[in-house]
């Protein structure tokens, strides 16, 4: 194995005092632990932000089309707390193909924040209305989280924006490594603007998923050369 890349996040009960456990994540860095154990393994660790595609269906945020044309989302994130993002589908690839291109002489062992952008939903909606002239607004249901649910614990870790556990370059790094990186912008003309975005069932919302559905943006990857 010349170079491994491995899709990790922090365990944020270690940093918390608890208050944040989320265990899939936790799984994810045991997984990262176990791996710096292994002698003569070159590999690096990308921390992923929340990805853009979740903005197309009610998962990460309910989406929902209005009768005036306009677009309201809505859940438990504070509208002012930045949220680490990536359109997963262009943007991915070509970082990590840097990365294995750069090698372990530069990267071993060395953890990657792949987002290109801090954003908070406020800003998002305002981004996503210049960019589609589609009038995009986010409203707070709740601040109320329940510690065992998935999404509130992800939600609960976004608000305090503590998504990353230490001193990361946030986005420079990315940025360095995929200098094509899509904007808010273009994602939001690229998807936003197809025929394939409807939200006309009204009574569907982000809580109707099959909670034993595994999130695509959560979903583990590894890459080597």
């Amino acid at each position: 194995m010349k170079h491994y890349v491995y899709s990790s996040l922090p365990d944020h009960s270690k940093f918390t005092n608890s208050k944040w456990r989320n265990s899939a994540f936790a799984a994810k860095f045991a997984v990262e632990e176990y791996i710096r154990t292994l002698d003569n393994f070159p590999v690096t660790f990308v921390y992923v932000g929340g990805y853009l595609e979740n903005y197309n269906k009610s998962f990460w945020v309910n989406v929902q089309r209005q009768e005036d044309g306009s677009i309201e989302m809505s859940g438990k994130l504070d509208p002012d707390s930045r949220v680490p993002t990536i359109e997963i589908e262009r943007d991915l690839g070509p970082a990590v193909v840097n990365i294995l291109n750069q090698g372990p002489e530069k990267w071993n062992h060395k953890r990657i924040p792949l987002s290109f952008e801090y954003l908070s939903m406020n800003e998002l909606a305002r981004r996503f209305s210049k960019a589609t002239g589609i009038q995009t607004t986010y409203q707070q249901t709740s601040q109320e989280l329940d510690l065992n649910k998935f999404i509130d614990i992800v939600y609960g870790i976004t608000n305090d924006e503590v998504y990353y556990d230490w001193d990361c370059q946030v986005p420079n790094e990315a940025r360095e490594l995929n200098p094509n990186w899509h904007t808010v912008e273009d994602f939001a003309i690229n998807k936003w603007k197809k025929p394939e975005f409807k939200r006309e069932d009204k009574a569907k919302n982000h809580h109707s998923a099959s909670p034993k559905k595994v999130p695509k943006w959560f979903a583990c990857f590894g890459s080597c050369k």
